[in-house]
């Protein structure tokens, strides 16, 4: 299973190097508890903030009339990879 769980620099460490106390330890549980389970097989995943203000378009103007070309989705900045053959 994969899940994505917002925390914070701190809470990271933690989780890496070892928990000061019990509390500590509890909010990390809370935010796995909380996070946000990713689904079976998911495509590749992409910042689509990054595409829309990448400059492989010379005029981002256009974007929400047109779209993006495959292309452009093809090279766009991977956050998590497949989990299914593509």
């Amino acid at each position: 299973m994969q899940i994505v769980i917002d925390i914070d620099d701190m809470a990271h460490d933690w989780l890496v190097n070892g928990f000061p106390d019990e509390d500590d330890m509890e909010m990390a549980i809370r935010a796995i508890k909380n996070g946000t389970p990713l689904p079976d097989n998911h495509g590749r995943l992409i910042d689509a903030d990054a595409l829309r203000l990448s400059d492989l378009a010379p005029e981002p103007w256009y974007r929400p009339m047109w779209g993006y070309s495959e292309s452009e989705i093809d090279y766009a900045p991977t956050i998590l990879e497949a989990t299914r053959g593509e």
